[in-house]
């Protein structure tokens, strides 16, 4: 098993320390404190990585707009007036 100091999981979620601080005290990221320092396993920033993914996914989904064109067939043949 894999341990991430704070530093080290900011750099792979391209994020801030703070953030990643934010995300520990918010349960959001599980982790362990090792005497004075938060760690964070590696499994558990990869199953919080795969949720962020799938939550951006299902809100993208959620925003997509369909539009519908309604068509007339026309034909070249005109009526006769009469």
């Amino acid at each position: 098993m894999t341990l991430y100091t704070v530093k080290q999981s900011a750099d792979r979620l391209q994020v801030s320390t703070d953030t990643v601080y934010s995300l520990i005290h918010a349960k959001e990221l599980p982790a362990a404190r090792i005497r004075a320092q938060w760690r964070v396993r590696s499994t558990d920033l990869e199953e919080y990585i795969q949720r962020m993914i799938t939550d951006d996914q299902e809100v993208e989904a959620s925003t997509i707009t369909i539009k519908t064109i309604n068509v007339q067939k026309t034909t070249g043949a005109r009526k006769a007036k009469g």
